[in-house]
């Protein structure tokens, strides 16, 4: 569920960049994610403190239950608060650095770490960063807007690229127009080869026909750029090479059928 209207200093930071009709809002409490660890502690702490007496266990108890409750609470007090509209996002947070107002065309690429969930770093134009992700309430809402609304212009631009440079870099793979190569420019599979591409183990994995067993380009997803951009310039140009490729593992958890066809 959305929460409430964004305060006025970011309906005017969003007028002032023309980002359109306000949609939703989503807040971020990372500190809460050590609540896991910091109750694993406490037991660990109330056992051991029980064979020392129980004055000692009672105050163990106590200084764990105020610990829990600080870090409860400094999480309310500080989480990261992200404003979606239709052209762009707002962020806010405890430091200068969380406020930040950018529209879609700002974003020049897109670092994404899939781990437990979709985690993207917007690399902005200006040389800035903005992240955004599972650490959001409702963060899939924030993640589909970014594929929505920067992805498609990102693939555009991408297979211009190609098309007049023979180049597109992903980070440690680039796309050129005989195939994928490595980013010091080692052909690794001609497009009408690949079989197969799946994101697996925070790895992409493309197979050919040749070599069933094994991966004839693996990179890590830390190593690229515009993850999901790269999935559809390979669903682009091996369909125009041969017979539809297989897509498997989290591409289909993750991105759509309907981001992965080639554009037109």
């Amino acid at each position: 569920m959305a929460e409430q209207a964004p305060p006025p200093w970011v309906l005017a930071a969003a007028a002032e960049r023309d980002l359109g009709a306000f949609e939703s809002a989503h807040r971020s409490i990372r500190v809460l994610q050590l609540i896991g660890p910091l109750a694993l502690l406490a037991l660990i702490v109330v056992i051991f403190s029980s064979s020392a007496g129980a004055v000692v266990e009672t105050l163990s108890i106590a200084i764990v239950v105020v610990i829990l409750a600080a870090v409860l609470a400094i999480g309310l007090l500080n989480g990261r608060r992200l404003y979606l509209f239709a052209g762009g996002i707002v962020t806010d947070g405890p430091r200068a650095k969380h406020r930040n107002t950018l529209a879609w065309a700002d974003v020049s690429h897109i670092a994404i770490y899939l781990s437990r969930a979709p985690l993207y770093l917007l690399v902005l134009a200006n040389g800035g960063t903005v992240t955004v992700g599972y650490f959001f309430r409702n963060s899939s809402q924030v993640v589909q807007a970014v594929e929505d609304r920067v992805c498609p212009r990102l693939l555009q631009e991408s297979l211009a690229a190609v098309e007049s440079t023979g180049i597109a870099e992903f980070g440690s793979l680039r796309a050129e127009r005989a195939g994928l190569a490595s980013d010091t420019g080692e052909h690794l599979v001609a497009w009408q080869d690949i079989s197969k591409f799946l994101v697996e183990d925070n790895q992409l994995k493309v197979y050919s026909a040749q070599k069933r067993l094994l991966p004839v380009a693996l990179a890590s997803l830390r190593e690229l750029r515009d993850l999901p951009v790269l999935m559809s310039v390979i669903t682009h140009f091996t369909q125009k090479a041969g017979p539809p490729l297989r897509r498997e593992g989290l591409w289909a958890r993750w991105f759509s059928t309907a981001r992965s066809r080639p554009a037109s």
